[in-house]
């Protein structure tokens, strides 16, 4: 056998049923933690956009992300994999419903921005 069938093996003997709910509840707090970073920056894109064009900037989809932010710990506190599963379900899925929502709300903005970048960098088609 090789040094990887030897590591799998131990893991596999080594792999309770406490080691799993820790290492899921952890790969929970880093992709929603990601997740947030990745949502945010892409509604502050957007409300720079917004601003630029003399709109209102975004109030509730940041509220709802807050909200994401605020249920994001209580990871930690899920008793079962089916706990993690729900909740990480309801963080994960209303951060990509706010993604959603900014790329059809903010749609003309964002292609706006995108022509300009293809204007300024070249569309790569020479």
């Amino acid at each position: 056998m090789d040094v990887l069938d030897n590591a799998f093996l131990w893991i596999a003997a080594h792999f309770t049923p406490d080691a799993y709910l820790v290492s899921t509840k952890v790969q929970g707090l880093v992709w929603s933690g990601a997740d947030l970073l990745l949502v945010f920056a892409f509604l502050r894109i957007a409300d720079v956009l917004r601003a630029g064009q003399g709109a209102p900037p975004i109030r509730w989809r940041y509220v709802f992300l807050a909200a994401t932010a605020l249920l994001t710990p209580l990871l930690v506190f899920a008793r079962s994999s089916r706990g993690i599963l729900l909740l990480e379900s309801l963080i994960c899925g209303v951060q990509f419903l706010i993604l959603v929502a900014t790329l059809i709300l903010e749609r003309s903005r964002l292609l706006g921005l995108a022509r300009r970048l293809g204007q300024r960098y070249g569309t790569g088609r020479e």
